[in-house]
Parts: structure tokens; C-alpha cells; sequence
């Protein structure tokens, strides 16, 4: 079985900017076969062991850096960071790619200007 994890990052100036109800999170949350871990920029580092766990357990890692509200990527630096000696991990930019920008190069990213697109690439992925 072709099991899928997926991190979900939206990149936020100020955990105000939260969205609780956040479509794209749920459109993943309905992709077979696929674990979806959702977070904001600003969530504790201490995470990090959690996260990689859960990747690792995983034949497909996908990071998704949700920059529509910002460009800190925070929590995502620190997860991309621990990915970057094996590149075991796919790289979607969803909006603004100029914070993700070298790490797009390494990881061999993507970039998408709307959820559907994202949607869409994963499906058919």
C-alpha cells in the first residue's frame, strides 16, 4: 500500500490569523490512503521528532508551506532542516515562494497559486 503523509504549514504573522476552518486541509483530509498533520508557522519546535516520525512512517513525506498570509515559515524551516541531508521530501509552495525559494530548489518543490491545483497534483500523485 502506497501510504501518503502529508504536513500541512499556514504561515502566519500572528497566530490571530489562524483559520480553524480551513478548506484545503480538508480536501487532503479526503485523499486516500493519506495522513494529514495540520500547523502553523508559529508551533513549538519540540514538534519537530513527532513530525519526522510520522513522515518517516510514511512511503510518500510531503511538506505543504500554505504562504498566502505570510512568508515565515517557521516550523517549516526547522522540519525542511531535518530533511536535508536524505531530500526524503516532496516540497509544495502553496502562494508566495520567495521565503521557500532556495529550499524549492533543493527539495525539487513545486508551487501552486490555488488549493484546487494542489488538490488536483496530490490526486494525481
Amino acid at each position: 500500500m502506497n501510504s501518503k503523509a502529508i504536513i500541512l504549514i499556514q504561515a502566519l504573522d500572528d497566530v490571530q490569523q489562524y483559520d480553524f476552518d480551513y478548506p484545503l486541509e480538508k480536501q487532503l483530509k479526503a485523499l486516500k490512503n493519506t495522513t494529514v498533520l495540520t500547523l502553523d508557522s508559529q508551533s513549538d519546535r519540540s514538534i519537530t521528532a513527532s513530525v519526522k516520525k510520522l513522515l518517516e512512517e510514511n512511503d510518500q513525506k510531503i511538506l505543504i508551506l500554505d504562504t498566502r498570509l505570510s512568508t515565515k515559515l517557521g516550523i517549516g524551516q526547522v522540519i525542511l532542516n531535518a530533511f536535508i541531508q536524505t531530500k526524503d521530501l516532496g516540497l509544495i509552495c502553496l502562494g508566495d515562494a520567495k521565503g521557500a525559494g532556495p529550499f524549492l530548489k533543493l527539495f525539487d518543490g513545486k508551487v501552486f497559486e490555488s488549493e484546487a491545483e494542489v488538490v488536483a497534483y496530490l490526486s494525481s500523485n
